[in-house]
């Protein structure tokens, strides 16, 4: 992805480059908050609650790499 797609897809959102990193942070907190109800009220659903967790880890690796894009 380019810096240019990036601010494309910003745009198509109504995401403005200020608000990117608390898109993101409420994404990964939503996550969070959703694989910690799953823990407490339905704990046999370990797919689940890893599929949860594995897309926390990925919302985290795309905020590393939208800042990579920005340094370019």
């Amino acid at each position: 992805m380019t810096k240019t797609q990036l601010n494309k897809l910003m745009d198509k959102h109504c995401i403005l480059p200020s608000e990117l990193d608390d898109v993101l942070d409420f994404v990964s907190e939503l996550l969070f908050l959703r694989r910690k109800e799953l823990e407490k009220h339905e704990p046999y659903a370990v797919r689940s609650i890893n599929a949860l967790e594995n897309a926390e880890h990925e919302v985290y690796d795309l905020i590393d790499y939208i800042s990579e894009l920005e340094e370019v």
